[in-house]
């Protein structure tokens, strides 16, 4: 989708909400463009942000 920075978060489950990874774009400097769910989000028991970018086709680099 063009993003070249994205934030990828794990949310336990809670009340009827199942457990999730979000990825959504951001910038250069860390913060979000939107809140707007990006492909690669999903909903599961045992979601990672790694599985997450994993579906979208990212590959995640560490940085010092």
């Amino acid at each position: 989708m063009g993003n070249h920075h994205v934030i990828v978060w794990t949310q336990n489950a809670f009340g009827q909400q199942a457990a999730e990874a979000v990825i959504v774009p951001a910038r250069p400097d860390g913060s979000a463009v939107t809140m707007t769910k990006l492909p690669g989000s999903y909903v599961h028991p045992d979601a990672t942000r790694e599985g997450a970018l994993w579906l979208a086709g990212y590959e995640a680099k560490e940085t010092p």
